[in-house]
């Protein structure tokens, strides 16, 4: 999905709107200088990190004017016949989500995939403009109590959408049976599940 955000400098960019479930990154209780992993994230963000963290190498694997950026057509001829040439491209530069990026551009992935997928991306932004589809926010921080009972809880859950789920889709399960499911799933460690993350939520909150 597609956001024109503009950076530092007042120019759009076509930064991608994450799912929250693409990338955490955690610094580790063990590392030595944590305050320069904080330097390198803060520079992950900016101008010139997120051109290099998505694009590569400024003259050889991209050029930028103003707020556009031209692959060339040297590169994009090395992943065209590939199979996914978008992620092949990415993997063999080490850049977007195949490296280690927090900033993610889009402007590699319209430049050399179907011109459909721009089409969808709009589509599904002005669905989520319009309240249509709705992204999971992340987790709150749970403590190890509840950590663990989400473990217990998440696996029964699931087990018991996994059985179902495609039986309502399929038609072999009735959909006159989906109230009695919810309930079933509620009962299963729903409610539970629910109760554990409003707990959660509302801690850090105050």
């Amino acid at each position: 999905m597609i956001s024109l955000l503009k950076n530092s400098k007042g120019e759009k960019r076509n930064y991608m709107d994450n799912p929250s479930s693409f990338n955490f990154y955690v610094i580790g209780n063990k590392v030595k200088n944590p305050e320069e992993i904080v330097k390198m994230f803060d520079w992950m963000y900016s101008d010139e990190g997120a051109d290099v963290t998505n694009f590569g190498r400024a003259g050889v694997d991209f050029t930028r004017s103003g707020d556009k950026v031209a692959i060339p057509d040297s590169l994009l001829n090395q992943y065209k016949d590939k199979q996914d040439p978008y992620r092949s491209m990415q993997s063999a530069l080490g850049t977007g989500l195949l490296g280690f990026s927090v900033f993610t551009d889009d402007t590699p992935m319209l430049t050399i995939s179907n011109p459909a997928l721009k089409e969808w991306s709009d589509f599904v932004k002005k669905q989520k403009d319009a309240k249509e589809v709705i992204e999971k926010p992340l987790d709150p921080p749970f403590n190890t109590t509840e950590t663990e009972q989400l473990k217990q809880l998440n696996t029964k859950v699931n087990t018991l959408l996994t059985q179902n789920i495609d039986k309502f889709i399929f038609g072999t399960r009735p959909l006159s049976e989906l109230d009695d499911f919810v309930k079933e799933v509620a009962t299963s460690g729903g409610t539970e599940i629910e109760t554990i993350y409003n707990t959660a939520w509302n801690r850090i909150k105050k």
